[in-house]
């Protein structure tokens, strides 16, 4: 066959030593580097999100066996609620734990300053002078990419210390059944709430200063929200009760409080109630949204257009205020007695006061009630 026209062939041949045969040796063996230190940068933030999702479930375990424990204190509210005992505060901290997602959960229990007392959970008695536990939480997961070099998997630990005790920064424990807005409201000429006068910042009622706290007839940014705890059932009746002989239940803060049915809030017996604490600090929670269905523990979000107003709806509550009744009378439903900056309104009625500290988050708690008080409000907090 005639080869005319055609190229000539050329034949690649390597010898032994060529340097152009080594690349594909050298990027195989830098490859198994590289894949480690991209493992380790994937697996290592996943360690590290995974650290923060179980010191939130370990604070989260360590907060609800102190509230077992909490309920052991005579407080004022509800009397001897307990007693928890060992196993009872053992068995909450072990499906908090299980429900937020801990493998395992040791706790021991600790005193009122956090001090461990060397004594577990679950094994058989509280030791006296126990006002909390500490708990540590483990967490293993499967990695994704460090297995291929020898590490399938990581484990963190994470721990947490809790003690429940009497808030020592407010010398009240009455809480009354109504609730007053972060954001200071006035009502127009018909008694409805109407124009913000100051928004954004929890403390811009002023502490220490007379105010006069307009009621207004409604939508649910008026200025006082008054509390059913109880329902649905509610009433005039059930309203009184609860301001006279205060009977609200535990009240996480922040968090959504339902609202149901408090019957007529301007009738006399309302008012009278109220006026029996005239010139005492009582316990009043702050609103800051309003909803017609439970968003969640915790968050202050609503789904647009679902703000709630009305009856049957949740407030939510990212704080107390302790206030203190005007003497010789605190509730009026007179324009004349509720003046506003000196200016009469068309509100339903007012709450004169003053506003004398704020309790959030984070409250400061001891062994015993303050000196010289008759009331324990008790309280839980998380301190390591």
């Amino acid at each position: 066959m005639s080869t005319a026209g055609r190229a000539p062939r050329r034949v690649l041949r390597f010898r032994a030593g060529d340097p152009r045969g080594q690349a594909l040796i050298i990027f195989v063996l830098a490859l198994v580097p590289i894949l480690g230190m991209v493992g380790l940068v994937i697996d290592g933030g996943n360690a590290f999100a995974q650290r923060r999702a179980d010191q939130n479930a370990t604070d989260a375990a360590a907060l609800a066996g102190a509230l077992d424990m909490a309920e052991n204190l005579p407080w004022e509210n509800k009397g001897l609620v307990g007693p928890n005992g060992d196993a009872d505060i053992a068995a909450t901290i072990t499906a908090s734990a299980a429900e937020n997602g801990v493998s395992t959960a040791a706790a021991t229990y600790v005193n009122i300053n956090g001090t461990d007392l060397g004594v577990t959970v679950g094994g058989g008695g509280i030791p006296a002078g126990a006002a909390g536990v500490r708990v540590v939480g483990s967490k293993t997961f499967d990695a994704y990419f460090t297995g291929a070099i020898g590490f399938p998997s990581f484990t963190v630990t994470t721990q947490a210390t809790a003690v429940a005790g009497y808030v020592q920064n407010v010398g009240r424990g009455t809480v009354l059944p109504l609730t007053i807005p972060v954001n200071v409201t006035i009502c127009d000429n018909n008694g409805w709430a109407s124009q913000v006068l100051k928004s954004g910042d929890p403390y811009k009622w002023p502490k220490g200063t007379n105010v006069s706290v307009p009621i207004c007839k409604g939508p649910a940014s008026g200025n006082v929200g008054w509390l059913d705890w109880y329902g649905p059932a509610g009433g005039t009746s059930d309203l009184v009760e609860s301001i006279l002989h205060p009977n609200n239940p535990p009240i996480d803060i922040p968090d959504w409080v339902y609202y149901k049915e408090s019957g007529n809030t301007n009738a006399d017996n309302v008012k009278n109630a109220i006026n029996t604490y005239a010139g005492e600090i009582v316990l009043i929670p702050l609103f800051d949204d309003t909803c017609d269905d439970d968003p969640g523990l915790g968050t202050n979000d609503c789904t647009t257009g679902n703000s709630g107003g009305g009856q049957n709806f949740y407030y939510h509550l990212p704080l107390f205020v302790a206030f203190r009744i005007a003497s010789p009378a605190g509730f009026f439903d007179d324009k004349d007695s509720c003046l506003v900056d000196g200016n009469a309104w068309d509100g339903s009625s007012c709450l004169k006061g003053q506003f004398v500290d704020y309790i959030g988050p984070g409250v400061t708690v001891g062994p015993n009630p303050l000196p010289g008080t008759d009331y324990n409000l008790v309280g839980v907090q998380l301190i390591k």
